[in-house]
């Protein structure tokens, strides 16, 4: 246990482990908030605000947090694989680098996130509120955002293959996502169905000078497959590309 702890609380969260206590009242009174790295809280329960809490690096692996409220604490480098995380209010946690595999964030409010670099493998994000949430160079693979509200997040150099973003309400700073869309659909209408339906008040003119910028070759026959199915898209992209080098592109 880091030195910083009374006895007292060294004693309760040994306790805690054992027992499965619920701590979200014992770290909020003992206001924790620095040198948590080390503390091993696996299985705990959290189910109270805890403000402020420095948690960098600290064992919640399969931790039941449901209905847990967390504003502006750090848990980066944190294990919190296969976490619950249901129905939670995590309010600017930081989560930079942690280990968050399988974990549960049904139904949770995750706004100003920051997941930078976090491992998501498998998470469950269904129905979850990630305003402006913070996904740069996290691997999200196989997670599933089903219906989550994704307005204002970030995915610079997400991983994101085989994640499920089925009804994910999103925007158009989100040009990842799109072009993740678009190359895990084999049916270029299919994904003119998904954009009319996910974004509805997209600014397409600039969607489209980012999405013909890609320098995949393949990729871009794939996009401009799929503008060649929507007049107004079409349009725009020849604006961009010269008509004749895009038809002889997609043939």
């Amino acid at each position: 246990m880091p030195r910083n702890i009374s006895p007292e609380l060294q004693q309760l969260l040994s306790r805690a482990i054992v027992r499965k206590m619920n701590l979200g009242p014992i770290l909020q009174d003992w206001k924790i908030k620095h040198h948590a790295k080390r503390l091993n809280l696996r299985y705990a329960v959290l189910d109270r605000c805890i403000y402020r809490a420095d948690l960098r690096g600290v064992n919640l692996r399969e931790a039941n947090l449901e209905g847990a409220q967390l504003r502006h604490d750090y848990l980066s480098h944190a294990d919190l694989s296969g976490a619950d995380f249901r129905g939670a209010t995590l309010i600017d946690v930081n989560f930079t680098g942690a280990n968050l595999r399988g974990a549960d964030f049904r139904g949770a409010r995750l706004d100003d996130a920051d997941f930078t670099e976090a491992d998501l493998r498998g998470a469950d994000f269904r129905g979850a509120r990630l305003d402006d949430a913070d996904f740069t160079e996290a691997d999200i693979r196989g997670a599933d955002l089903k219906n989550a509200n994704l307005v204002g997040a970030l995915f610079y150099d997400t991983k994101l293959a085989g994640a499920n973003l089925q009804g994910a309400k999103i925007d158009t700073c989100c040009h990842a996502i799109v072009i993740h869309i678009i190359l895990s659909s084999s049916a270029p209408r299919s994904v003119k169905r998904w954009a009319k339906t996910n974004l509805p008040d997209a600014n397409w003119a600039n969607m489209s000078s980012y999405l013909l910028q890609e320098d995949n070759e393949k990729t871009l026959i794939k996009i401009l497959k799929i503008f060649r199915t929507w007049p107004d898209l079409w349009a725009m992209a020849i604006t961009y590309i010269n008509e004749e080098q895009a038809l002889k592109l997609i043939g």
